[in-house]
């Protein structure tokens, strides 16, 4: 054991560290009792104990002072390299920032874009749209008006009571009412029997004696022999 020791250590390049207190304090382990049976023996491990620790500071100690000048060496080299590495971490953090601040306005750029593009596709399909609707009104509006105008509107349907005079007849007729249609129309209203309703909140009154009761009001209605 004490040959492989100072083999391991000569091989460090130390030879100049004496050891030969370990040496003799390894001889002395050899020679303590397996089993304390007496004071004396108690007196010789204890002592022995001491001297370990004794021991284990001086080692320690030939340590610290073999590894002085490698260890200055370590701290110088780590001296010198300690700019260069500091320099370069702080060009990594502002490169890194460079980059994040470029992603970061290519993505505004790429939002101001999208919602440009948005409103230009909205303002077409409103322009669109509105194109759209006056194609409708231009197409529908002339031929419709024209239309009603061009057609007489019965208005009567077959009278309901009569009063016979000398000079003709005196009775009650149900006449079609345009101011209940229209207003019918103007709340909503799309759909009335005898009537065709257009597009432009117009309407014709194609067969009056279909037109409902509530569409009607009675007049007198005098008729001559």
């Amino acid at each position: 054991m004490e040959q492989l020791t100072l083999t391991c250590i000569k091989k460090t390049g130390y030879d100049a560290i004496d050891i030969t207190s370990y040496v003799e304090l390894r001889e002395k382990y050899k020679n303590l009792p397996g089993t304390i049976s007496d004071a004396k023996e108690l007196s010789i491990v204890s002592n022995f104990l001491i001297d370990i620790g004794a021991e284990t500071k001086l080692l320690d100690k030939l340590r610290l002072e073999a590894t002085l000048e490698a260890r200055t060496v370590t701290n110088n080299i780590n001296a010198a390299f300690e700019p260069y590495i500091v320099e370069m971490k702080e060009m990594k953090t502002i490169t890194g920032d460079r980059i994040l601040a470029y992603n970061r306005e290519q993505d505004r750029i790429a939002r101001q874009a999208q919602e440009r593009l948005e409103a230009e596709r909205r303002a077409e399909q409103e322009r669109l749209d509105k194109e759209r609707a006056e194609k409708q009104k231009d197409a529908i509006f002339p031929e419709e008006v024209a239309e009603v105008k061009a057609k007489p509107v019965p208005q009567f349907v077959p009278m309901i009571g009569s009063v016979k005079t000398d000079s003709g007849s005196l009775g009650t007729v149900s006449v079609v009412s345009h101011s209940k249609i229209q207003a019918a129309i103007d709340s909503g209203v799309r759909e009335i029997l005898g009537v065709k309703i257009y597009q432009v909140w117009m309407f014709e009154v194609i067969e009056a004696s279909q037109v409902p009761k509530e569409f009607r009001e009675d007049k007198i209605s005098t008729r001559r022999k």
